[in-house]
Formats: C-alpha cells, sequence, structure tokens
C-alpha cells in the first residue's frame, strides 16, 4: 500500500509543501482509488498520512470537520466521501486523458441538472458516443440537444421577441406558436433570427455558426476524419457558451 500511495503522491507536484486540507484532499482521492471505495473515516485520513511519510496535522478529526464546513468533504457511510465536483476536480487533474474527462465530467453533471427524462436519457447517450470515441455521433448528438435547449429556452423566455423578428421576415411560418414551429426553420435562419431578436450576441452567433458547420460535416458520409481534439473542442464550446448559458 506504501507504494501505491507513495505513486500517487508523485503525481503531484510539490504535495509536500501543500497545507494539510490540501493533502488531505489529495490523500482522500488517492484512498479511494487504491482501495476502489468512496468512502474514508477519519482513520484512512491519519493511516495515510502515516504512510506518506509526512508531517501530521495534529487533529484529523477536526481537519475533516473542516473540509466537510467547506464542502470539500460530505458525510456518509458513517465517515466521508470527496463533494461530486472535488471528486471531477481531481479526476481531471489525474487523469491520463485530461481533456476528454473534463468534457465526460461536463456532460455527467448537466445529467443530473435535467429534468425531463427524455432530454436526459438523451445527454446519457451523447456521453456514451463521446467515451467510445463515436465523435461524429457525439458531435451531432450535442448540437441537436443544445438546439433544442434553445428551442425550450426561447419558448418559456423570449417567444416575444423571437416573433418579432420572424414576423420582420418573408417567411412561410410567421409565427411561433408550439416548440416543434422551430423546426419549420433551418438552423441558419433560427440562429440568424436568435441574433435579429437580440437573444444572443454576436459572439454566440458566430459560435453556433462556425459549430452547424462542423455539425453539417459530421452528418454527411465523406472522408473527413473528426478527431477527438475537434469533438472536444466542439463539445466544450456548446457546453460553456450556450447550454449553461441559455436555460428557462
Amino acid at each position: 500500500m506504501r507504494v501505491l500511495l507513495s505513486d500517487f503522491i508523485a503525481k503531484k507536484d510539490g504535495f509536500s509543501s501543500l497545507d494539510y486540507l490540501d493533502q488531505a484532499k489529495y490523500l482522500a482521492y488517492f484512498y479511494g482509488k487504491i482501495k476502489q471505495d468512496p468512502i474514508f473515516t477519519t482513520r484512512n485520513i491519519k493511516d495515510y498520512f502515516e504512510l506518506a511519510d509526512i508531517a501530521q496535522p495534529k487533529n484529523v478529526t477536526d481537519l475533516c470537520r473542516n473540509l466537510a464546513a467547506k464542502k470539500i468533504f460530505i458525510p456518509a457511510g458513517g465517515g466521508y466521501k470527496l463533494h461530486r465536483d472535488t471528486f471531477y476536480e481531481l479526476e481531471g487533474e489525474f487523469s491520463d486523458e485530461k481533456p476528454k474527462q473534463k468534457i465526460s465530467n461536463k456532460l455527467r453533471e448537466l445529467v443530473s441538472k435535467t429534468s425531463q427524462e427524455d432530454n436526459r436519457n438523451f445527454l446519457i447517450e451523447a456521453i456514451s458516443c463521446y467515451e467510445i470515441k463515436a465523435y461524429r455521433a457525439a458531435v451531432i448528438m450535442t448540437w441537436l440537444l443544445v438546439i433544442d435547449n434553445l428551442y425550450e429556452y426561447i419558448f418559456a423566455t423570449k417567444l416575444e421577441e423571437f416573433n418579432g423578428a420572424l414576423g420582420s421576415q418573408n417567411l412561410k411560418i410567421k409565427v411561433i406558436v408550439s416548440k416543434e414551429d422551430f423546426g419549420e426553420l433551418k438552423e441558419v435562419k433560427f440562429i440568424e433570427l436568435c441574433r435579429a431578436a437580440n437573444i444572443l450576441s454576436n459572439d454566440v452567433k458566430k459560435i453556433l455558426e462556425e459549430k452547424l458547420g462542423i455539425r453539417n460535416t459530421c452528418a454527411h458520409p465523406n472522408n473527413i476524419v473528426v478527431a477527438e481534439s475537434k469533438a472536444t473542442s466542439f463539445i466544450e464550446d456548446l457546453i460553456d457558451n450556450v447550454l449553461l448559458r441559455f436555460h428557462k
């Protein structure tokens, strides 16, 4: 066990110079990885301080309580576990595929925030596509999820503004009455109308137009290779700049 712990500690530059709070946080993470158990006790953390051959805090119980007060540790099963945000942060730090892990974590965070079962199942499938390296499918599904989210956001909060912009256009559809009516618009025109209605900034409009081009490339048979880096950038841009910013 001492060797395994030493290997983990070696992955964290400057571990011995960290304060006790940060050291305990990392030791809790290492414990979970070594034991394959997310729940740990004060005694486990004390033992790991000893195994790490570093100076120990005077009172590990108070240290753990302090971390719980900061919501870094969460009481669980007679002990503690790392708060989800802290766990994902450390997973990203120690993963061999940091960008990929970061995106997977962001998508999984969204699952817990998604109330509608259909959207939640759709998101889970998009995550699966990304994690098994089906990048074309992940790009397409993420795009559909983002656009559907925009439809819901506009229909719930910005319908009057959107219909005002729509009414000034010489289009077959004159007004949005139900969410399904958005499907009558080509996506490029939908994006233009969102900007005309001041729902989207020009910067967000440019992001969506760029991503629409990538989505279109992924949706048609061709010899274009969609690299992991491209899919990662595509998904992260849409999550951070659209999906998390526009919700009802």
